[in-house]
């Protein structure tokens, strides 16, 4: 299945320079993350729940049973993974649409292109940006939002190999390598800090409050969805 994958701007830098293969995404529902206290750790994969397609993490909780390590659990809830194996991610990244003008600073037609802003492009007089209301003839982008982008610009595809569940707090250091935080050549004793500065900075100022602290932040340690992806030709039809 063909999905949207939102990616900010470093993490698209790293997925084309090859150092981002894994993404993790914090488990949902209702815009809740889960906290069960200490049962939260038991949790199950399964494919396909009640005839419905897709990736569910199961936690101990109400309204089901599953196996955990040998035992059935009794009473557990489901989230369902965003992605899952086999799926094909198509990447959403801040973004404009670019049409150059002719001398009487009129467009050009069927120059429009797309441009992003992780390639760190920089405009000249002769490029023409869009904005809200229209044309305006600035010298510099208004860069659009992922959400915003089409899937018609995406020019990076990824293919999901794997799918797991684990507490944020959980992650080794070849996964924060893996994440595009940092090189094969960072100090170890760096990289949990460095991976804890990169998620906060996108997590901690959003998201639901609980006692203490944001649900989404580094210390919240929420339940996660970790998925691995290779990097694939654009599919025939795109």
């Amino acid at each position: 299945m063909e999905k949207g994958l939102r990616l900010t701007t470093e993490e698209v830098k790293a997925v084309i320079d090859g150092r981002k293969s894994m993404k993790r995404m914090i488990i949902k529902s209702h815009g809740n993350t889960p906290k069960f206290y200490d049962r939260d750790k038991y949790y199950k994969l399964v494919n396909g729940l009640n005839n419905k397609l897709g990736l569910f993490a199961g936690f101990y909780k109400d309204s089901d049973v599953f196996t955990y390590e040998g035992k059935e659990m009794i009473d557990a809830i489901y989230f369902k993974s965003p992605y899952q194996v086999g799926d094909m991610l198509y990447v959403r990244e801040t973004w404009c649409k670019l049409s150059k003008l002719d001398i009487n600073d009129q467009v050009i037609e069927g120059t429009e292109n797309y441009y992003y802003r992780a390639d760190g492009y920089n405009p000249t007089p002769f490029n023409h940006f869009p904005d809200a209301d229209g044309f305006s003839g600035k010298d510099c982008p208004t860069w659009k939002p992922s959400v915003y982008m089409p899937k018609e610009a995406a020019r990076i595809w990824l293919k999901v190999t794997d799918v797991r569940v684990e507490r944020l707090q959980d992650i080794r250091g070849s996964d924060v390598i893996n994440e595009g935080v940092c090189d094969a050549y960072e100090k170890y004793e760096n990289l949990i800090p460095k991976f804890k500065a990169f998620w906060d900075s996108i997590y901690a100022p959003k998201g639901y409050v609980y006692i203490g602290g944001n649900a989404d932040c580094w210390d919240a340690n929420p339940n996660v969805f970790v998925s691995s992806f290779e990097r694939i030709n654009k599919p025939c039809g795109q």
